[in-house]
């Protein structure tokens, strides 16, 4: 009994098997039921084809063969076009691959071009193609396994037409699946995102046309309609439903609102509440009722490092404001704008948890008033801390925030090109400076922050300064002291010293701020770091060298002579400090 199931196992396993052999193939017995003859890879050569690395592959590919027929052809001096049919003449794959002289270290780039498949083969080819994102890229890959990766993804495939063109719906979902980084891995996310350069909107550029404002906002406006737009479109199409699972969107939505700010979930709150309720994850629906809900807005800051200031501590919380005399004459019977303040604080407090440099006290009582500190790993502002005291006008957002620093050694010291001894702080967002201005569709109390942290709080001080922002003044490791250089190691000298006297030491012993306990904390956080970078400037003080750079020209001289003696003052800072 045992011996007939094996036989018939054994026939059933001869009948379905394929053999595959090529020209060379001597006769077999073997039984065949389907025959294919390998093929060898057909190059179009071009003398002008230029990286080495990528000729040697053609070579290798050269001896290897396919069922299918491969034609490459060298383009220019760094590209090639590939061409894949099948037995039939079928064409299978049409690309391009563009590459540089890091490759094998580096993927090509990547170009598919036809034929078009059903929509999630087009996006695999196009753009989800990930053995091109440098995240999967090894060197152990190479054209053989390009080809043959693409080969696994048609070889079962029915071609709609020999050309990829997405028909207009596709490219709606196509831009939503962008929106949510979906295509990360990819080299076409590289250069989609190099083309949309961080900073836009932030006030961190220089521009000061007003049209870039418009587009801003006329970009926004597209992509809430785009997000209603793709949500209806998978809901009425099939195929475009099932990209939803296959291509994991409730992964990929979750991530996006974990990353987004609360200011701007709530502002798209009507546009992506659909398609949490469309996908019904249980986690994203939990991210997301994170994101909007504020009833227990007071639970989140129990265990933060921020101070959310009570009933018994308002008034000489707003006594204490640089911004006091706004209180008086202040309306506070406005939900919606407590609202809007109450969501970028959350947005401040989340960052915070990510950068101690950063920590704020607020009010929920007289929401108007705001200060916060900003601290910052660069030299010659490292171990300082710097307070800042912020007001939200009645029509916020439609008006900037008003924003002044108060670490200033009662109005006698200069910290920054961008920050004066009166406490004014000159930013483009403030509409203080000149550049990129305020913008209330899209700004926020956030970006004054990071504008302060980011772009003025830098290792080059003096190149804020538009008058000095040329490479004749910027610091480097050039040994060649040029009077220019030397103005700007003085400038810096001179930061360091009253970022350590103003900055860290007079907020130690400031019993009376609100920030008291926090100061203490960074500072017992930091200590052993700050000392150090301290300890460095005191030893490059007593060097030679420091001879040239403390008589060198001066730079928004503060009013204390502080280069008579600067090792024995430094000295005695640093003396002080050690002692809490």
């Amino acid at each position: 009994m045992n011996n007939f199931k094996n036989e018939i196992i054994c026939n059933e396993m001869m009948q379905s098997f394929n053999f595959t052999y090529d020209d060379n193939d001597f006769d077999t017995n073997l039984p065949i039921v389907s025959q294919t003859r390998l093929k060898k890879v057909q190059i179009v050569k071009n003398a002008s084809f230029e990286y080495k690395s990528v000729l040697n592959d053609l070579d290798s590919l050269e001896e290897h063969q396919f069922e299918e027929v491969i034609k490459i052809v060298m383009k220019d001096s760094n590209s090639l076009e590939f061409f894949i049919h099948n037995d039939k003449n079928e064409l299978k794959a049409h690309f391009t691959l563009e590459f540089n002289n890091k490759y094998p270290f580096e993927a090509p780039k990547m170009c598919y071009l036809g034929p078009r498949y059903d929509f999630i083969t087009n996006i695999q080819l196009t753009f989800d193609f990930k053995k091109f994102g440098q995240g999967e890229w090894t060197i152990r890959e190479s054209i053989t396994t390009i080809i043959q990766e693409v080969i696994n993804k048609v070889f079962t495939k029915t071609f709609v037409c020999e050309k990829l063109e997405w028909t207009e719906n596709e490219d709606v979902v196509i831009s939503f699946l962008k929106e949510l980084n979906c295509f990360m891995n990819t080299s076409y996310f590289e250069e989609y995102t190099t083309k949309h350069k961080a900073g836009l909107g932030t006030g961190y550029g220089k521009s000061s046309d007003s049209s870039q404002a418009f587009h801003i906002e006329e970009q926004e406006g597209k992509k809430k309609e785009m997000f209603k737009q793709s949500l209806q479109i998978c809901t009425d199409n099939k195929d475009l439903s099932a990209m939803i699972y296959s291509l994991d969107v409730a992964q990929l939505l979750y991530h996006y609102l974990e990353k987004a700010s609360y200011l701007f979930v709530n502002n798209y709150k009507e546009f992506l509440s659909p398609w949490v309720h469309f996908i019904k994850d249980e986690q994203l629906t939990k991210m997301f009722q994170q994101k909007t809900n504020f009833g227990e807005f007071n639970n989140q800051f129990e265990t933060g490092p921020n101070i959310i200031v009570d009933e018994d501590q308002t008034e000489q919380f707003i006594k204490t404001h640089y911004n006091s005399k706004e209180a008086e004459s202040t309306s506070l019977n406005n939900n919606k704008l407590l609202r809007r303040i109450m969501i970028e604080i959350m947005d401040i407090d989340h960052l915070s948890r990510s950068d101690s440099n950063i920590r704020f006290a607020w009010s929920p009582e007289k929401f108007l008033f705001l200060k916060f500190i900003v601290g910052s790993e660069n030299e010659p502002y490292y171990g300082g801390f710097f307070e800042f005291h912020a007001y939200f006008p009645k029509n916020y957002p439609a008006s900037p925030p008003q924003v002044h620093l108060v670490t200033t050694a009662s109005n006698t010291v200069r910290f920054n090109p961008n920050l004066y001894d009166n406490g004014k702080v000159c930013l483009s967002l403030l509409g203080t400076w000149s550049g990129e201005q305020w913008n209330p569709a899209i700004n926020c109390m956030l970006h004054v922050i990071q504008a302060i942290s980011v772009m003025i709080l830098t290792d080059q001080p003096v190149q804020n300064e538009p008058a000095y922002s040329s490479d004749n003044y910027f610091d480097s490791d050039d040994k060649t002291q040029t009077p220019e250089l030397l103005m700007v190691k003085r400038y810096k000298y001179s930061i360091k010293y009253y970022t350590l006297k103003y900055g860290l030491l007079n907020q130690l012993q400031d019993e009376s701020s609100i920030f008291h306990p926090v100061y203490h904390h960074l500072f017992q956080e930091k200590r052993s770091k700050i000392l150090e970078s301290a300890q460095k400037f005191l030893d490059s003080s007593k060097s030679p060298e420091f001879n040239d750079i403390a008589n060198a020209k001066t730079f928004q001289e503060n009013k204390e002579l502080i280069f008579d003696d600067y090792p024995s003052r430094f000295l005695t800072i640093m003396e002080k400090i050690q002692q809490i």
